[in-house]
């Protein structure tokens, strides 16, 4: 995968494309290979600490008590991270939840909160499992748009869906498993 790009990953359910998506983040260590990152093996925790995994089910990814301290979770809290953090609540439409418990708020808004914290993050690879799933097609549209912008700030982004609409939204390369 390349920085700037968008790999789309498809195929059919127990195919691997979530297990692959999980090993190339670090998250689960490949059986036997290599993963190469500008051509050097990286272990697991190196490949954790440039990544962002975003899971399917929102649910198991959301922390803490509002939809603003989770998009800046973990980072220190400096004015690039705060417009960034606004940014990616604008785009993803949770301006008004700002200040609301994540547990409170619809499936797909869930998921848009785990966009937006994404976009927040700032790592190099970004992995997006079922993105649109619980999305209608206005906020589908917004996840293509999200998954574009993310591409031009040259990062890699791998997007696994078996969503058809996402697939011709999003111009990048297919790999089906």
């Amino acid at each position: 995968m390349h920085r700037g790009c968008v790999t789309l990953i498809t195929g059919e359910n127990g195919a691997g494309k979530t297990t692959l998506g999980k090993i190339l983040c670090g998250l689960l260590r490949q059986k036997n290979g290599d993963i190469l990152w500008n051509g050097e093996a990286l272990s697991a925790k190196c490949r954790r600490l440039k990544s962002y995994f975003v899971m399917q089910d929102a649910d198991y990814q959301l922390y803490t008590e509002s939809v603003g301290n989770e998009l800046v979770l973990g980072r220190t809290l400096t004015n690039q991270i705060r417009e960034r953090a606004y940014a990616a609540m604008d785009l993803f439409d949770l301006t008004k939840y700002k200040d609301r418990h994540p547990a409170s708020l619809s499936g797909g808004e869930k998921q848009r909160v785990t966009l937006a914290a994404a976009c927040c993050s700032g790592a190099e690879l970004i992995i997006l499992d079922e993105p649109t799933s619980g999305l209608d097609v206005v906020n589908a549209k917004r996840v293509a748009e999200f998954i574009q912008l993310l591409a031009h700030e040259d990062r890699s982004v791998a997007v696994i869906t078996h969503d058809d609409l996402l697939l011709r939204l999003i111009e990048g390369r297919v790999i089906k498993l």
